[in-house]
C-alpha cells in the first residue's frame, strides 16, 4: 500500500467532496424536474378528463337535440291530421244542423238524407284514417323516445321497432320524395339496447338527409338487416352525392363536419361510439361520389356494454 502524503490526501477528500457535491446538485436538479414532470401530468390529466367530460356533455346535448328534433318533426306532423279531424267535425256540426232543421220543418227530402248519409260516411273514413295516422305516429315516438331516453336492455323484434323508428323520422324527410326500404326478417330478435339502435339510424338517416341529398330533391335509403352466426350485420346505404376520398377518414371524429350551417359534426361520432363502446362492434364507411355512401355495421348478437 502506497504511502499517500497529506497535501495528496487533502486533494484527494476535496475531490470526492466535489463529486458529491455535483452528485447531489444532479439529484437534486432530477428531483425537481420529476417535480414539475408530476405537475404536469397532473394539469394534463386534469385538462383531459376535463375535455372529456365536456365532449360527453355535447354528445348528450346532441342525443338530445336529436330527440328535440324528433319531437317537433312528430308535433308538426300530427298537426295535420288533428287539423283534419277538428275541420271535419265542425262541418258534421253543421250539416247536422241544416238536416235536423229540415225534419223540424218537415221539408226534409229523401234526397236530402241520402247526401246526409254519403257525407256522414265520407267523413267517418276521414276522420278514421287521420286518426288511425295520429296514434301510429303516437305510438311509434312513444316507443323510441322511451328507449332513447332511458337506455333500457330490452328484448325487441328487429323488423318492427326499426319500422317504428323509421315512422318517427317521416316527418324530417316530407320535404324530399326519398324511399326508404328495410329489408329485415320479421322473426330477427336482439336482446340488447333499442335506444341505441333508435340513435343510429337517427343520425345515419338525418345526415343523409343534410349532407347525401342536400342538393337533391329524391333518393333511396336502404336498409339491410341480417342475423349469421351470433352477429348482427346492419347495412345502411344511400345513393347520394357521396363522400371524398379525402375526408372519409375524418367523418368519425368528433366536429368534424363539411357543414357547419347543417350539422355540429357529432352525429357520425355518436354512432362510432355507440357500435364501438356500447354495443361492442365494429363499423366502417364506404364510399363513391356520385353514388352514395355505405356503413356496414358488425355488433355481437348478444350486443350490451361488457356484454352483460
Amino acid at each position: 500500500m502506497n504511502d499517500i502524503t497529506f497535501p495528496e490526501y487533502k486533494e484527494h477528500y476535496f475531490n470526492l467532496a466535489i463529486s458529491f457535491v455535483g452528485v447531489c446538485g444532479l439529484a437534486i436538479d432530477n428531483a425537481r424536474k420529476y417535480q414539475q414532470l408530476t405537475t404536469h401530468k397532473n394539469q394534463l390529466a386534469r385538462t383531459l378528463k376535463e375535455l372529456r367530460e365536456t365532449q360527453q356533455h355535447l354528445i348528450e346535448s346532441e342525443k338530445m337535440a336529436a330527440l328535440g328534433s324528433l319531437v317537433a318533426g312528430v308535433a308538426h306532423e300530427i298537426n295535420t291530421p288533428v287539423g283534419n279531424s277538428i275541420m271535419a267535425i265542425s262541418t258534421v256540426i253543421k250539416k247536422n244542423q241544416k238536416i235536423t232543421g229540415l225534419f223540424r220543418d218537415k221539408t226534409m227530402k229523401r234526397s236530402d238524407l241520402e247526401d246526409y248519409f254519403q257525407f256522414t260516411t265520407q267523413i267517418a273514413q276521414l276522420l278514421f284514417s287521420n286518426l288511425q295516422r295520429t296514434g301510429d305516429l303516437i305510438d311509434s315516438f312513444k316507443q323510441v323516445s322511451i328507449d332513447e331516453s332511458t337506455e333500457q336492455r330490452r328484448k325487441f323484434k328487429v323488423n318492427e321497432y326499426f319500422q317504428d323508428v323509421i315512422r318517427s323520422l317521416e316527418p324530417q324527410f316530407k320535404s324530399k320524395l326519398i324511399q326508404i326500404e328495410l329489408d329485415c326478417d320479421e322473426t330477427v330478435e336482439l336482446d340488447s339496447y333499442p335506444g341505441a339502435f333508435a340513435q343510429i339510424i337517427t343520425n345515419l338517416m338525418l345526415n343523409s338527409l343534410r349532407h347525401g341529398f342536400q342538393d337533391r330533391k329524391n333518393g333511396h335509403i336502404t336498409i339491410t338487416v341480417t342475423s349469421v352466426n351470433e352477429k348482427f350485420n346492419f347495412k345502411y346505404r344511400d345513393n347520394g352525392q357521396g363522400i371524398p376520398v379525402g375526408i372519409i377518414t375524418k367523418i368519425f371524429d368528433p366536429f368534424f363536419t363539411t357543414s357547419k350551417q347543417t350539422g355540429t359534426g357529432l352525429g357520425l361520432h355518436i354512432v362510432y361510439n355507440i357500435v364501438t363502446q356500447k354495443l361492442n362492434g365494429s363499423i366502417k364507411c364506404t364510399s363513391e361520389i356520385g353514388s352514395g355512401t355505405m356503413f356496414t355495421i358488425a355488433i355481437p348478437s348478444g350486443s350490451g356494454e361488457n356484454n352483460e
